[in-house]
């Protein structure tokens, strides 16, 4: 698991590394949190299966320009899979953002 907390700065980040560093399979990650996982009905989608067994799905903690800290969750489901948004004290879930 890649923990960059702390040491991602504020604007843009540059993610670097050799074949099979894992660049890839971060930028998915994020994509499938925030945008939903794809179909499993295409051949050409990569599932990433889960490397200990278990569930799809996680959250990403993210700061927003504000300075408010909010986590993204989502799990499998249809339409892209549930997806809760959470902030200091309420949390908000669905699709419809």
């Amino acid at each position: 698991m890649l923990n960059t907390h702390g040491n991602l700065r504020g604007g843009m980040n540059i993610l670097f590394g050799s074949n099979e560093f894992g660049k890839t399979t971060l930028l998915e990650f994020i994509r499938r949190i925030l945008f939903g996982f794809p179909k499993r009905k295409s051949a050409e989608i990569n599932p990433y299966l889960p490397q200990k067994g278990g569930a799809h799905g996680g959250h990403l903690v993210c700061e927003l320009a504000s300075g408010k800290i909010i986590q993204v969750c989502r799990t499998p489901g249809p339409n892209g899979g549930r997806v809760t948004v959470t902030g200091s004290h309420e949390g908000v879930q669905g699709q419809e953002f």
